[in-house]
């Protein structure tokens, strides 16, 4: 993964050896490289030790490098058959976040999203593309942010709301210029 990476030239772009070994760093284990699944499950019981953004084991891009990628593996770049491109893009329609990006009829929707919550640290990200009219859009959100509680429904609200809206005027303004109808600015219910 880390030569895909590297060779895609996304340079602000991180990922752990593991998620167990991220999770086993983040709360101190000092074997957190081997760490078992039981030994896990008793370590994170305690408290986080290691701040989620480090320089050990941590899960980061940046919005450039994930518009970056998308932009690329949607039109196919880094698969050999079509087949494959379409499965992506097929698994990318089913994102959990899809419902935040106004979508009029016609419209292609592809997204991945990513989380973390804990006491103290919290951190949503989604990023992807859409197919307006036969223009793309490639995007991406993220938020990291600090506060007590493991959650924070008042942040994620004002989130939902930013990316809803920036969407929304985007896909509006190329939906009128391809003829497409354009999609109310309202915001929908957000999923529990």
């Amino acid at each position: 993964m880390r030569r895909f990476i590297a060779d895609a030239g996304l340079t602000d772009t991180r990922v752990p050896d593991s998620t167990r070994a991220l999770t086993g760093y983040l709360f101190g284990a000092p074997n957190y490289l081997t760490i078992s699944w039981d030994e896990l499950l008793e370590v994170v019981q305690g408290p986080m030790v290691h701040p989620f953004l480090n320089d050990v084991q941590t899960l980061a891009s940046s919005a450039d490098d994930m518009v970056s990628y998308y932009a690329r593996a949607l039109q196919g770049e880094f698969f050999q058959h079509a087949q494959t491109l379409q499965e992506f893009r097929r698994i990318l329609s089913l994102c959990d976040y899809i419902y935040l990006i106004p979508l009029p009829a016609g419209v292609e929707a592809h997204a991945k999203s990513g989380n973390a919550d804990t006491s103290g640290f919290h951190a949503r990200a989604i990023a992807g593309g859409l197919n307006v009219a036969g223009s793309w859009i490639h995007y991406a959100f993220i938020l990291n942010w600090y506060a007590a509680e493991p959650a924070d429904p008042a942040t994620l609200d004002h989130l939902y709301r930013a990316i809803h809206d920036s969407l929304a005027l985007l896909v509006g303004d190329l939906a009128r210029a391809g003829g497409v109808p354009s999609p109310p600015l309202v915001l929908p219910e957000r999923r529990r």
